[in-house]
């Protein structure tokens, strides 16, 4: 393929043999900016008239080398960087993809407050209404930013091995409105694991056919204002 005749000659500098890779780039963007279509498909270098005077000073093998060396590089220059960025990006998409598949499912589950409802983990997701939880009726909700614990006319049936209330709350306050019942077969029916406090003008009643109805585990109680009563159901 024959190479357009560039309007303005550029003298290039004396190079030393070593410097092949550097003439071939500067030979490349001079044809470059002289080509009429801008960007000519040059494989090989063909020097203009003028242009041989900047190169009297090579060998002649690596001139030969120079000529050789293909201008892919400089011409496709645009291509490459394009590539680069893209890898780049996906490379960016990717981890946070990668990110996201450990945080959604965190995300999905909610925060965990330290407390089960006959078993099952309350967390952010379902602690506004309680009652969803197999085993329970009434009005059960906790409330995280007062760590308030509220059982309105509620019963909580635990089955299997679990509490129907198992705190593990610094400051935890159950608020009872009505009468509430808490049971477990197997298990307390409510245990304690640090400062808790029970109060309201309501009546709680627990009973566990297994341990204790309040299990108050190396930690303190407090009762207001309210009347509890626990039972164990007697095995015959």
């Amino acid at each position: 393929m024959s190479i357009p005749t560039v309007a303005a000659m550029v003298k290039f500098p004396r190079w030393q043999a070593d410097d092949t890779d550097a003439m071939r780039r500067e030979h490349c963007l001079h044809e470059r900016r002289n080509s009429p279509q801008g960007r000519s498909p040059i494989t090989s270098a063909a020097f203009p008239e003028g242009m041989a005077d900047g190169l009297s000073g090579l060998n002649p093998n690596a001139l030969a080398s120079y000529k050789a060396l293909p201008c892919k590089g400089v011409q496709q220059g645009g291509t490459t960087m394009m590539k680069t960025t893209l890898l780049r990006n996906m490379l960016v998409v990717a981890v946070a993809l990668f990110t996201a598949l450990f945080a959604l499912p965190q995300r999905a589950q909610g925060e965990d407050f330290g407390l089960r409802i006959a078993g099952v983990q309350v967390t952010s997701v379902n602690c506004g209404d309680l009652s969803v939880i197999p085993g329970v009726t009434g009005f059960v909700k906790y409330d995280p930013r007062s760590r308030t614990l509220i059982l309105d006319n509620a019963t909580i049936a635990a089955t299997d091995d679990n509490s129907g209330i198992d705190a593990n709350i610094d400051g935890l306050t159950v608020r009872v409105d009505g009468t509430s019942k808490i049971t477990a077969e197997n298990d307390d029916a409510i245990k304690f694991a640090k400062p808790a406090v029970i109060l309201g003008g309501g009546t709680l009643n627990t009973k566990t056919g297994s341990t204790h109805g309040i299990l108050v585990h190396e930690t303190k109680l407090i009762i207001e204002d309210c009347i509890v009563d626990g039972k164990k159901a007697v095995k015959k």
